[in-house]
């Protein structure tokens, strides 16, 4: 069950993603394929994952604002990878 995520760190609220990075995860999400950004915040203490799906409204908007999920440890962010890419490849299996 492939998938790729790409790191970010950010010390403001703004995430910077360039417009290749934008159409490339559009682009693969549009196709099947499963991305996240994973961003890190010094100053809020926690990771975000973030699908692929939402990379226009994360090189536009302030991170609080994007559809993500937070986590506070990496035991949890892991079960939360797991649960996404089950659940993804799932929905693809049964479409076939």
């Amino acid at each position: 069950m492939p998938f790729w995520v790409e790191l970010k760190v950010t010390k403001i609220s703004q995430v910077i993603v360039s417009p290749h990075q934008v159409a490339w995860h559009t682009s693969y999400w549009a196709r099947g394929g499963l991305s996240f950004f994973l961003v890190k915040s010094p100053v809020q203490g926690h990771l975000t994952l973030i699908c692929g799906k939402n990379a226009i409204d994360l090189a536009q908007k302030p991170l609080s604002e994007v559809q993500g999920s937070s986590f506070t440890d990496h035991a949890s962010l892991w079960d939360g990878i797991y649960a996404t890419v089950c659940g993804h490849y799932r929905e693809v299996v049964e479409k076939l």
